[in-house]
């Protein structure tokens, strides 16, 4: 719903109004982020704004005049295409995630917890190497993603409809 009403004022306002800075998107990002990481779970209030405040970032960057340093930033080459990939990143991440938690858990032989609910927390140690491991899998993701689009998506959106 945010993201139907954001494109409905980027609509209005595009012919009209334009950002000549990059210091109200890069604000409304960076406060997102500091919400998230400082009240995250705790304060459920909080995180309830996240959403709008990520509907208000992305129309202000819409809205922002071309070849400011956000723009200039967001354009670029490897972060397009994460973008362009990111079906394939959304489809495949929870499935590696549950794999590689399969592999720590039984293959490995790492300590678990699993909590009230149902859900397998690993227990690493070592924080170098948890990092390791969510850098590993960012990249088996990444690199999967990359297939799907290249021999999946690719395919299936040059067939064209018969009639």
């Amino acid at each position: 719903s945010i993201g139907a009403i954001v494109f409905m004022i980027y609509s209005f306002l595009k012919n009209s109004y334009s950002l000549q800075t990059s210091l109200v998107p890069l604000s409304l990002l960076f406060l997102s982020i500091f919400i998230v990481s400082i009240y995250g779970k705790k304060n459920i209030e909080y995180v309830q704004l996240i959403p709008i405040l990520f509907g208000v970032s992305i129309l202000t960057l819409v809205l922002s005049k071309k070849d400011i340093f956000i723009d200039r930033l967001l354009s670029a080459k490897w972060l397009v295409y994460l973008g362009t990939i990111s079906y394939g990143i959304y489809m495949i991440h929870a499935a590696i995630w549950w794999l590689i938690t399969q592999l720590l858990r039984f293959i490995f032989r790492f300590p678990n917890q699993i909590n009230h609910e149902g859900k397998v927390r690993i227990m690493i140690e070592s924080q170098y190497l948890a990092d390791l491991i969510s850098i590993c899998g960012i990249g088996i993701i990444i690199m999967l993603a990359h297939f799907s689009y290249k021999f999946i998506e690719i395919q299936f959106n040059s067939v064209k409809p018969k009639g």
